[in-house]
């Protein structure tokens, strides 16, 4: 493995290289083991790191990967990797939030976790992701900071795309597989779709949900339509990428292509 640096909450791709045929492969960093997909001859993922110093603190660790072949030889790796802080944006707002029940959170967690933290073992995205509205303006960056009067803060865990007329078609980032479509409390109507090893992306909020769970879909198709559904202060999409169960930043997918050979 070759050494890395990336920043909060962001992603980078891991590739190992074999002199062996291996069956399995795996690499940890801090303490989190993530499978390796074997692809021409070499071994590969991406990794995420929280955009929250607490829980990923910033610094050099090691990344350890470990393969085993058919004959249960095993071979170890390291190299170092590097997070860095991340120039997040603050935003000083007037009030105090809106107050909300902890237990709409607790519940919505319950079927949002599972679905999260799913590795499904087939690539199923091809190249760049694309945005899923074509028009409009994004009007909270991922991993924004909101500090209100009273001192309360939050992060915002996506991005939103707003400016648009309710009704506005919100469309496939990229192929995959739709594992939810609902109406949540919070999220109102939503939809997220499984890219494979890992990868997930969330479309929040939407006023019609046009595809049901099971569904395979293709990279621009329409999936729904925007709305102010949910817990909202207006109409807008909220987008969502989840990578290896964290949430990483949707944009950074739209201009690095995160895989071994781009199909």
């Amino acid at each position: 493995m070759s050494s890395n640096k990336v920043q909060q909450g962001h992603v980078f791709l891991i590739k190992l290289t074999s002199s062996r045929q291996l069956v399995n492969a795996s690499v940890t960093i801090d303490n989190r083991t993530i499978a390796l997909q074997a692809e021409d001859g070499a071994y590969w993922a991406v990794f995420a790191f929280s955009r929250f110093a607490n829980i990923a603190p910033l610094g050099k660790r090691t990344a350890a990967a470990r393969g085993t072949d058919a004959q249960g030889n095993v071979a170890t790796d390291s190299a170092p990797v590097e997070l860095a802080a991340a120039n997040f944006t603050t935003i000083h707002a007037e009030g105090v939030p809106t107050a909300f029940d902890p237990s709409d959170y607790n519940k919505e967690e319950q079927i949002m976790a599972p679905i999260r933290n799913t590795i499904s073992p087939k690539q199923l995205w091809q190249g760049l992701f694309a945005r899923p509205v074509t028009t409009g303006t994004i009007t909270s960056e991922y991993g924004q900071t909101l500090i209100w009067e009273d001192g309360s803060s939050s992060s915002h865990e996506g991005t939103d795309f707003g400016g648009l007329p309710i009704g506005t078609p919100i469309l496939a980032a990229n192929d995959g597989v739709v594992v939810l479509a609902q109406r949540l409390v919070v999220r109102g109507n939503a939809v997220i779709i499984d890219h494979g090893l890992g990868v997930h992306t969330g479309y929040y909020h939407m006023s019609q949900i046009l595809v049901n769970k099971g569904d395979v879909v293709k990279k621009g198709q329409v999936i729904g339509k925007l709305g102010d559904t949910g817990r909202v202060t207006g109409a807008h999409l909220h987008w969502d990428f989840i990578v290896n169960g964290l949430n990483a930043d949707p944009m950074e997918w739209t201009t690095h292509v995160f895989t071994t050979t781009p199909r």
